[in-house]
């Protein structure tokens, strides 16, 4: 009887380290697609970030209409992505460095087109790094460090409204 235990209890850390993973990938599957609608969008909008009622919405159509939603992994604190409030309709032309703007951060929001200011932003008070989708399409998982001075960075860049 106690072998069928431990078989029994690593085969359930087997699934877990399973769903953590296919998480992990649906995160950058989704990331990326963002990122690349994103390319498509300011490429047809003269350059200028989408407005932040309907973010997602908008680069859904650019990016297939796939799921932007991240499948739910367990005890795993993101859930999707929200806009950064402050980048709502900016010009890229008008910014230093477009390329250090967060435009969307793994958030642990569900809710379509959510927008915040980085309070919500998965990771910071758990385990895992939040991905961030800069204002030119380009995705990165940024240590928490590393994401506060991103924060900072974009706050700079963009007066806080």
């Amino acid at each position: 009887m106690p072998i069928t235990v431990v078989l029994l209890m690593a085969s359930a850390v087997q699934w877990y380290h399973r769903q953590v993973d296919m998480h992990k990938d649906a995160e950058l599957v989704t990331a990326h697609t963002l990122g690349a609608a994103l390319s498509l969008y300011l490429s047809e909008n003269h350059e200028t970030l989408p407005p932040k009622s309907n973010w997602e919405t908008n680069l859904a159509g650019l990016a297939g209409n796939p799921p932007l939603k991240i499948p739910s992994a367990p005890f795993h604190d993101g859930a999707g992505f929200a806009m950064n409030a402050n980048a709502a309709r900016v010009s890229l032309h008008k910014l230093p460095a477009p390329n250090r703007l967060i435009f969307a951060y793994e958030s642990t929001s569900n809710v379509l087109n959510s927008v915040g200011s980085f309070r919500d932003a998965a990771g910071l008070h758990g385990r895992q790094t939040p991905l961030v989708i800069f204002a030119d399409g380009t995705v990165a998982r940024l240590s928490a460090k590393k994401f506060q001075a991103a924060v900072a960075m974009s706050n700079a860049q963009i007066k806080e409204k």
